[in-house]
């Protein structure tokens, strides 16, 4: 998660205003998942104060916002049975009293996927899903926690950045998923 960078690098700590619009961005998507809307507080024209500044939802973030959402259910399908959770903890694999939040967690039942979706609502840096060591780290902790309960044949990770209009995942399997843990335990 972003925080966890900020933590290595003390001048990183301070709050900007991309990393509150963020914040804000990751509300209104958690709400929007978990109830099929934007809540009327978050109506656009709003303004929010997160984290000592003023953000505004702007017609931009709802569509932006609409689109993760869209994204996230095109993989992850409730109707069809499949959990989509948002906003999990997830125990970190290396340190497992330590945990990191995952803005999207979800089992789709037809082949059996565990499926971890990070939204990234910047518009800097594009980030792809190949080898990216957050969701790795999130997948693992999420195996740890669902695996003696879920039949999982395959996990993906996703990078969500509906502002950039770019959308990335990859597909392992339980084993590459498994080898990826000996590299992480090794490298803590």
């Amino acid at each position: 998660c972003p925080a966890s960078v900020a933590l290595q690098d003390p001048q990183r700590l301070s709050v900007n205003i991309y990393m509150a619009e963020g914040t804000l961005a990751h509300t209104l998507a958690e709400y929007l998942l978990r109830t099929g809307r934007i809540p009327d507080t978050h109506a656009v024209g709003t303004t929010h104060v997160v984290d000592g500044l003023a953000v505004d939802v702007t017609p931009q973030m709802h569509e932006h916002i609409e689109y993760y959402a869209s994204y996230v259910h095109e993989h992850i399908n409730p109707a069809a049975g499949d959990m989509l959770l948002a906003e999990v903890r997830v125990p970190l694999p290396y340190s497992p009293k330590e945990h990191g939040t995952s803005d999207v967690l979800g089992y789709r039942v037809a082949d059996r996927t565990l499926v971890v979706i990070d939204l990234k609502y910047g518009q800097g840096v594009t980030e792809v899903a190949e080898g990216n060591w957050q969701l790795i780290i999130y997948a693992l902790g999420a195996y740890d926690e669902w695996a003696a309960l879920l039949d999982v044949e395959a996990v993906e990770y996703h990078i969500a950045q509906p502002r950039k209009y770019s959308m990335t995942m990859e597909r392992i399997t339980v084993a590459e998923l498994r080898e990826y843990r000996t590299r992480v335990l090794a490298a803590a």
